[in-house]
């Protein structure tokens, strides 16, 4: 069964990205920021990140950089999610390492056709 962590500042968010991938069939690890989810990313080994771009502590950019850089976990595919949708903020996620990027507010059918493509 595929592992997606799920960071997002946002408690309804991560709620209902939870239930969304566990109804989905996936299991589900959650933090709740980005310094959370690197502790998350290194001790569960996800198959997959969805994390939001604005966060305190670590944004989902510096995350992605982060995981990306370290040879253990910079194979991980790790999604955006973000209600900044301006064309210098996705660049800016796609080039630190993202694999995608879906802007908030999302329709969850899409949201899982991304994530099907980048689990395989």
């Amino acid at each position: 069964m595929k592992k997606i962590l799920i960071v997002d500042d946002d408690s309804q968010v991560r709620n209902m990205l939870d239930r969304f991938f566990k109804a989905a069939g996936y299991t589900t690890v959650i933090a709740a920021d980005g310094l959370e989810g690197l502790e998350k990313a290194s001790q569960e080994k996800p198959d997959l990140v969805v994390a939001d771009i604005e966060m305190p502590q670590l944004d989902g950019i510096g995350m992605c950089s982060t995981l990306k850089s370290n040879p253990a976990t910079a194979h991980i595919p790790f999604l955006f999610l973000s209600g900044d949708g301006q064309i210098g903020k996705v660049e800016e996620a796609l080039q630190q390492g993202g694999d995608g990027y879906v802007t908030k507010p999302f329709d969850l059918p899409r949201l899982m056709t991304k994530v099907r493509g980048l689990l395989g």
